[in-house]
């Protein structure tokens, strides 16, 4: 069961309609300003909010994560990132950038797992 609240998440405004992207990962795209997508990682988002409103941003420590184990399924202990959609997938290869720890695992697309995130990590080479 994911699990979160292991830390404060912090807020930032949200750019575009989140309403429906709650657990999926978010970028900074401009300053406290976050939107879904792939690049730059900050963290998961933790609430639902709509154009302009607070995004609440878990940015470090247990989160719960959309997940995407579909293709290549993801086990628990499994470094992870996320996909052009904000949802973790397994990260693998040298030099691949990681967001987390899977602490769950997922063999489906949209299953929500529970993460350890890790920011700023890059699997060995």
């Amino acid at each position: 069961m994911a699990t979160a609240d292991r830390y404060l998440p912090l807020s930032f405004a949200a750019s575009g309609n989140l309403t429906a992207k709650q657990y999926y990962a978010v970028r900074l795209v401009g300053t406290r300003t976050v939107a879904l997508g792939s690049g730059a990682m900050l963290g998961v988002l933790d609430n639902k909010p709509d154009h302009g409103h607070a995004a609440e941003v878990y940015v470090y420590g247990e989160a719960k994560w959309v997940s995407d184990g579909s293709g290549t399924p993801i086990v628990a202990g499994d470094a992870v990132y996320t996909d052009h959609l904000g949802k973790a997938v397994q990260a693998s290869g040298a030099g691949a950038k990681q967001a987390g720890i899977a602490l769950e695992g997922s063999s489906a697309d949209g299953l929500v797992i529970g993460v350890l995130l890790t920011p700023g990590g890059q699997i060995g080479a």
